[in-house]
């Protein structure tokens, strides 16, 4: 139960950019029980440790071919915070993509980049300051990022940020726009007997715990469309 409270938080009444076919398999997830099976990372290419001209070898948070091009797997839904999480899981952190950006634009083991992707996107918060890092990182070296399965909505906001933009031939890439599930809990309250009251300021602050109005509506919407023009 603590589990789905946390991936509740991550995904209700927050903008996403996200395919619409992702965001309805969330709900179904949240309506039941929950149980994930993250995809692995790529491990058929390069090695994670490097070794420079005097013999030192040193780990790297990539892999790296013996002709220096580093390879970034990100797989899973993407989510702002939390380094510690990874593609066993099913998420991969802006917080953690954004280091191996880093470390691979200073790496002098490094030539080129590719950025191998399989997401359908994630949280609107982090998405374009990871793609302003690719951009940062192709100036400098070369870098391709290649739909490896798919890079939609978040995904590919990041893989635009790359020299080229390259796809395998059942890849699927796009899905430009954002997402937000709201969720109207007051019926469920009703039921458990329990009856909140929110003191705020604002006429909008407290519209995600409930039915929205139409105003409301179009409040939220409005908000979230200049997002999507960013994206």
């Amino acid at each position: 139960m603590t589990s789905l409270i946390h991936i509740a938080d991550r995904v209700l009444n927050r903008p996403l950019l996200i395919t619409r076919d992702k965001a309805e398999v969330v709900l179904s997830v949240l309506a039941g029980r929950l149980g994930v099976n993250g995809p692995e990372s790529s491990r058929f290419e390069g090695g994670s440790v490097v070794e420079d001209e005097n013999g030192a070898r040193r780990a790297v948070p990539y892999r790296v071919t013996g002709d220096g091009v580093g390879i970034i797997t990100v797989t899973g839904s993407l989510v702002n915070r939390g380094a510690w999480v990874g593609a066993s899981s099913g998420l991969t952190s802006y917080e953690g993509i954004g280091f191996q950006l880093k470390s691979a634009a200073a790496d002098p083991a490094v030539r080129s980049v590719i950025l191998d992707m399989h997401s359908p996107g994630g949280e609107a918060v982090g998405a374009f300051e990871t793609a302003a890092l690719v951009r940062d990182l192709a100036a400098r070296k070369r870098t391709v990022a290649v739909v490896n399965g798919m890079a939609a909505s978040a995904m590919y906001a990041i893989a635009s940020g790359a020299n080229e933009i390259v796809t395998t031939e059942t890849g699927i890439a796009g899905s430009i726009g954002v997402v937000l599930l709201h969720a109207d809990f007051s019926r469920q309250l009703d039921r458990d007997g329990i009856t909140p009251t929110l003191i705020h300021a604002g006429a909008h602050k407290v519209a995600k715990r409930r039915a929205l109005d139409p105003a409301e509506r179009e409040h939220i919407h409005e908000r979230d469309h200049r997002r999507g023009r960013r994206h």
